[in-house]
């Protein structure tokens, strides 16, 4: 039997961090979050009222668990780009100058 999702502190200053980051925008900060808009508008909402914010100790947790995550897509996109690069001849001819530079300046940034 499936119940309602119990969120940890880490949870919720991750949300506090993320919604500050989408500039207040509670909808695309809940899909991100894979929550609902009501949870998050709900803590918003305490948030705002009590002026209380999660913990400082774990906001810093939560901004280190998204750059983790966030490196880890580099990395995986870089490896991709790599295979496509070596087993077909890319950019193609048919993209945009703009698209080699910008994959030229992506594997040059690691």
């Amino acid at each position: 039997m499936s119940g309602r999702p119990v969120y940890t502190d880490k949870d919720k200053a991750r949300a506090f961090a993320l919604l500050e980051t989408n500039g207040g925008n509670v909808k695309r900060t809940a899909r991100d979050l894979g929550m609902p808009i009501s949870t998050l508008r709900r803590w918003r909402d305490e948030w705002d009222k009590d002026r209380m914010v999660p913990a400082a100790e774990d906001i810093v947790l939560a901004a280190n668990d998204f750059l983790e995550d966030a490196e880890r897509v580099r990395d995986l996109s870089l490896t991709v780009i790599r295979a496509r690069a070596r087993w077909h001849r890319w950019p193609p001819s048919s993209e945009s100058s703009r698209t080699r530079s910008t994959a030229h300046e992506v594997l040059q940034t690691e």
